[in-house]
């Protein structure tokens, strides 16, 4: 069994090292997103997904029922002026100047458009820090008209962990843009065209019926899923043993030396 030595090195603290501010930093955002939710569920709404720092909330401008794909019971939105006076309660909590921060909970830019009023963001999540908040030109969360839908905060936290290309779009990684671009039409239109056959064949969709690439697929979709590592001691090497080919191995390897 192999065996690592304990490191001679013993780190001293620095003149401003406090662990618990952190713990309590992160403790204390957390608190307050469970608050959130607490109000959201008393109002009798619901949240698309939670993030770090930030929550989803259904709403719309008027509020009301809000109809879901694939025969899910219909969910209820909040209104706009509903999720305004959740995030007004919170000031009493903000400890800051309030002529520079007015309110301690505040709407995402992406809430606005770019004459700065408030317009309706659709989203669609599937899974943690995986979802994707965009509009439509016909004003329909759901849609099947050519290049009607337009992306306005795309995350995707763990997908790819080695990027296809290097280029960017809106400040992050193009691909992003590319990914949900083709996951909203996929998801259109099997909830447009529940009939239609669509086959996943090594994580690649195929329209079944003319055994065809279907329209929009990123042309880097083929392309295996990466993750650069780098394994700078013989305990880390130990630790890949059985989880990657040799010849991963002495690539990475390599890598790390250069």
């Amino acid at each position: 069994m192999f065996s690592q030595p304990a490191p001679d090195t013993i780190e001293q603290p620095g003149s401003f090292y406090f662990p618990l501010l952190g713990a309590l930093i992160t403790s204390g955002g957390r608190l307050l997103l469970a608050m959130i939710q607490r109000c959201v569920q008393e109002a009798g709404g619901t949240y698309l997904c939670c993030d770090t720092d930030a929550l989803t909330i259904v709403a719309s401008k008027a509020g009301g029922k809000v109809q879901m794909p694939e025969g899910t019971p219909t969910t209820k939105a909040l209104s706009w002026e509903q999720v305004d006076d959740i995030a007004h309660r919170f000031d009493s909590l903000s400890p800051y100047n309030r002529e520079i921060v007015p309110h301690l909970l505040r709407l995402t830019d992406e809430n606005y458009d770019k004459n700065g009023k408030q317009r309706q963001v659709f989203g669609l999540s599937i899974a943690a820090k995986r979802y994707a908040l965009y509009t439509t030109r016909c004003r329909r969360p759901v849609c099947g008209h050519r290049k009607c839908v337009e992306i306005v905060d795309p995350k995707a936290h763990g997908l790819i962990f080695f990027p296809p290309s290097e280029q960017r779009e809106g400040g992050l990684p193009k691909w992003w843009w590319e990914l949900w671009r083709f996951l909203l039409v996929l998801e259109f239109k099997q909830i447009i065209e529940p009939e239609s056959n669509v086959l996943m064949v090594a994580g690649r969709p195929l329209n079944a019926d003319f055994a065809a690439d279907l329209d929009g697929l990123p042309p880097w979709i083929a392309l295996p899923a990466m993750m650069k590592m780098r394994i700078s001691t013989p305990h880390y090497l130990n630790q890949m043993k059985g989880k990657a080919s040799p010849s991963v191995l002495s690539c990475t390897l390599e890598l790390a030396i250069s």
